[in-house]
């Protein structure tokens, strides 16, 4: 649960002003970053269990596959640009992100 004392810890490393600002942080970096990587580690291994099994329908595992590969395709832009963008311009960590993707801005 996220509580007013995370949010305060926050403020060294997070340069948001309001509330809303480290809230969309913290959701940005510390839930969307591992949910799309136990999401894209998840599409990938059912991506290769698939084709390895010969006992399901052909087309079937196609559509599976086809499924899992723009899944994994979404969860890496979201993974990019929604972390990306919070690391970017919410912390000091890596100013130089800022001359990569000047499209993506608060």
């Amino acid at each position: 649960m996220i509580t007013e004392q995370l949010l305060d810890d926050l403020s060294c490393f997070c340069r948001a002003k309001s509330d809303y600002e480290r809230f969309a942080f913290v959701i940005d970096v510390f839930v969307v970053l591992p949910v799309s990587m136990f999401g894209l580690a998840g599409n990938t291994l059912s991506v290769v269990v698939l084709n390895r099994d010969t006992s399901v329908n052909y087309a079937t595992t196609l559509l599976l596959s086809a499924i899992a590969v723009v899944d994994d395709l979404y969860l890496l832009t979201c993974l990019l640009f929604q972390t990306g963008k919070a690391v970017c311009y919410g912390t000091d960590v890596v100013p130089t992100l800022r001359q990569i993707y000047p499209q993506a801005s608060y």
